[in-house]
């Protein structure tokens, strides 16, 4: 009975030392040990030593080319990383934006101004008048000479109805890390609507000036890896210059993370 006791004194520091050795070695690994039964179990990213919080920076830029320089950086290049590369040093910087999110977020950003313009008119309006002038002779009677019926400056026509239309940059995001923290998904949606002067309807007095709007946008979703830039699209921008030679524009993103 006596050796039994002087057993299990010298066994039981050793199972607790064993024990503890095998959670701290584990925990290095970012996973949780039973000790008797070996199996293991994942951890949260939070409960990892090694974890670093981080903000995610969603940074857009757009950059513009003729349609031969563009057409030509195509057919030279392989991936997104040398396009921009030649992007920044070919390419003209039209705009730039970056966004502040977290993961598993959908965030919208607006930069817009509004274009009130009417949709509904009434009809111009032409004044007409005339002048009579008259002959008196010398018995005191009155004969016509001269009549004439002209237009005098008429009324025009009247807006009855308007609408609003936000011109400008509009972006959504939709973003998503995976579990190494490397790889992201992003739904990305760009809409970019533009006055680009008015037209003339009708004549005269009902003559009316509308609107003329272009607009470009891109709904999609692209995988990518952080900090590195992705080609989301192109579009084609036409410029509001008479006789301007259109550009290709090439939106690139750029996903990174900044430490707290």
């Amino acid at each position: 009975m006596n050796t039994l006791k002087k057993l299990n004194k010298k066994i039981r520091p050793l199972l607790v030392g064993g024990a503890f050795a095998i959670c701290m070695s584990s925990s290095l690994y970012g996973q949780h040990a039973d000790p008797f039964t070996g199996k293991k179990s994942a951890v949260k990213a939070s409960e990892n030593k090694a974890f670093k919080a981080s903000n995610i920076h969603i940074t857009t830029e757009m950059f513009s080319l003729s349609m031969t320089d563009a057409a030509k950086l195509m057919r030279e290049t392989s991936n997104d990383s040398q396009r921009y590369e030649k992007l920044l040093k070919k390419g003209t910087l039209e705009k730039f934006s970056t966004l502040l999110v977290k993961s598993g977020e959908t965030v919208a950003v607006h930069d817009v101004d509004e274009v009130i313009y009417p949709t509904e008119y009434e009809p111009g309006k032409v004044a007409v008048g005339g002048r009579t002038i008259l002959n008196k002779d010398k018995k005191g009677n009155y004969s016509l000479q001269e009549k004439k019926i002209f237009e005098a400056n008429g009324l025009p026509a009247l807006p009855t109805a308007f609408e609003t239309r936000n011109t400008g940059d509009t972006y959504y995001f939709d973003f998503s890390l995976d579990d190494d923290g490397k790889l992201f998904d992003l739904k990305y949606r760009y809409e970019f609507p533009r006055l680009l002067g008015f037209s003339e309807y009708g004549k005269d007095e009902s003559m009316t000036k509308m609107p003329k709007f272009r607009t470009n946008k891109v709904d999609t979703t692209v995988m990518g890896m952080i900090g590195k830039p992705v080609l989301v699209n192109t579009f084609k921008y036409i410029s509001k210059e008479v006789n301007a030679v259109p550009k290709i524009w090439f939106v690139m993103v750029t996903v990174s993370e900044s430490e707290l």
